[in-house]
């Protein structure tokens, strides 16, 4: 049964909504809401931690420009995760023990947000990885664990289609990070690419911080593959590009979403990088998205373009903030129980935190339509519907030359 927001102030003593502070999980002294974001600023992949802090701060002064949450401000506190699991895990504690929140967006790295999980479970705090693990949906916490970012189990059937059924390409190699993200995109797409009618020859690994990769390409490129799988992040994948070219390899290459920013393909240049595909969750072209871009035109990022990251962390911290204004209170095990009432076909569509706020305050139901999908959500919290672009590189510049649909 739904409690409306009238009705939790009632529950609560009609003492007001500053006794929300003492709900555990969820609000400061002040009846403020605090939020936590946990991205990656030092490490590997830390060009992709400030967009998504400015994704998350735009959506926060949008909650409190439409009257906050539960008539209270939201704030969020930004944490570094390093890229690394103790700091995320050191992060994280910080939040749930000192900033008392009922809810956390990140990191990007899956092995770091496998890290966090149990003990935001633990702590019954609502948690939103930006990891694309397909592991995340097999641990013992997946009630708490809901994402924006799409699983590598599409991304790899994206990636699959496209080079199989696209392109024609029937053979196939991989060189991937060596870690829960790199690991799990192989194998959906060998999976993928498998059951399509292909053949995966060689399957290859990076530890971060390796620098030479020449035995690796040797080894792959002997076999003569029709297209290579490069799933690493951006300092391996750039020594590994600029070491094939050096080695005048030739063959082709594809890369996943992380590698399509204009920082890593201006980084290797456009001899290498022209001709390269890759597959990237399409952004829609919808009221949400143009909202989005918008706001982030004022930040320090920027219109972020293609780039999923920063609209599936705004996407995130809107529905966290719809969920528990329609359950009345600001708590985690509340909020988790009505993220997918706020997200899933049956309601009356929303497109921006504003407008889903609004309604909420009338006591209507909602559909929240994200500015990265629709923000449907799979029984064990899996974004789910998704559209897929194939992009293609035309020198440094990504252009989208197909669709995919895929779940």
């Amino acid at each position: 049964m739904r409690i409306s927001r009238r009705d939790a102030v009632k529950t609560i003593g009609g003492v007001g909504a500053a006794s929300l502070s003492g709900l555990a999980g969820c609000s400061d002294s002040g009846g403020t809401t605090t939020l936590g974001v946990i991205m990656p600023v030092t490490g590997t992949i830390s060009e992709l931690g400030p967009p998504c802090r400015d994704g998350a701060d735009v959506a926060v002064q949008e909650i409190n420009d439409a009257g906050g949450l539960l008539g209270n401000d939201v704030e969020v506190q930004h944490e570094d995760s390093e890229s690394v699991p103790d700091a995320g895990v050191r992060s994280a504690n910080r939040l749930m023990e000192e900033a008392n929140v009922p809810a956390m967006v990140g990191p990007l790295s899956s092995g770091v947000g496998m890290s966090i999980a149990p003990i935001a479970a633990e702590n019954g705090v609502t948690y939103f990885p930006g990891g694309s693990s397909p592991a995340f949906t097999e641990l013992d916490q997946t009630d708490w664990i809901f994402r924006t970012r799409p699983s590598d189990a599409f991304v790899g059937s994206a990636l699959a289609t496209i080079a199989y059924e696209n392109r024609g390409m029937e053979t196939a190699s991989s060189i991937v990070v060596n870690n829960d993200f790199g690991i799990g995109l192989a194998e959906s797409f060998a999976s993928a690419f498998e059951e399509l009618g292909g053949e995966v020859l060689t399957r290859e690994r990076a530890n971060v911080g390796q620098t030479s990769y020449r035995s690796e390409l040797e080894s792959m490129f002997n076999d003569d593959p029709d297209v290579v799988l490069n799933g690493c992040y951006q300092d391996e994948a750039t020594n590994i590009f600029r070491q094939w070219f050096e080695q005048d390899l030739g063959g082709e290459w594809m890369i996943h979403s992380g590698l399509i920013g204009s920082e890593f393909l201006e980084g290797i240049g456009e001899e290498i990088a022209d001709g390269i595909f890759a597959s990237n969750p399409r952004l829609p072209d919808n009221d949400a998205n143009s909202h989005f871009r918008s706001l982030m035109e004022d930040t320090d990022t920027g219109d972020p373009g293609e780039l999923i990251f920063p609209p599936n962390t705004y996407d995130a911290i809107n529905m966290i903030t719809l969920a528990a204004e329609r359950a009345g209170e600001a708590d985690g095990q509340a909020i988790r129980d009505n993220l997918r009432d706020i997200a899933n076909p049956g309601g009356t569509d929303v497109q921006t935190v504003g407008e889903g706020l609004e309604a909420l305050r009338n006591d209507e139901e909602i559909r929240y339509i994200g500015a990265s999908h629709n923000c449907d959500l799979t029984e064990k919290g899996e974004a789910k519907g998704l559209t897929f672009s194939e992009i293609e590189m035309n020198g440094v510049d990504p252009e989208p030359v197909d669709t995919i649909q895929l779940g």
